[in-house]
């Protein structure tokens, strides 16, 4: 099953790719869901990221390369911190940060997206 997060100009929605067309749903991402009826031509719908999570929680310089890259000590635990959702772009939208960064860089990053409340996740 292909799921897409799109908006049709109507708001963010959800909804089941088939064959190039898109049928909206109703109800939770996670949970129970239904189609609404509603269906979209997949290549006119404007593509938004995945999920909006209400906040990330991240590990820095948890990776030998980078840290041998970057010339720092080893730290002896993974550094945690937090973004907002809005770090968050869309496929094909332009990525902003503040005009007074002075080095910007990037790395591939393994995402865990938890839809439910829970504990003790081994």
């Amino acid at each position: 099953m292909r799921i897409m997060h799109y908006d049709a100009g109507d708001g963010p929605r959800y909804g089941e790719v088939v064959d190039g067309t898109v049928h909206e749903w109703e109800g939770d991402l996670f949970g129970p869901r239904r189609r609404t009826g509603r269906t979209h031509a997949a290549a006119k719908l404007r593509v938004l990221a995945p999920v909006v999570p209400s906040k990330f929680i991240l590990a820095s310089l948890n990776y030998e390369e980078v840290v041998t890259q970057l010339g720092y000590p080893r730290p002896k635990s993974p550094i945690l911190f937090l973004k907002a959702p809005s770090a968050i772009v869309a496929d094909g939208e332009a990525i902003r940060y503040p005009a007074v960064s002075k080095y910007v860089t990037f790395e591939p990053e393994l995402v865990v997206v938890i839809g439910r409340t829970c504990r003790r996740v081994p």
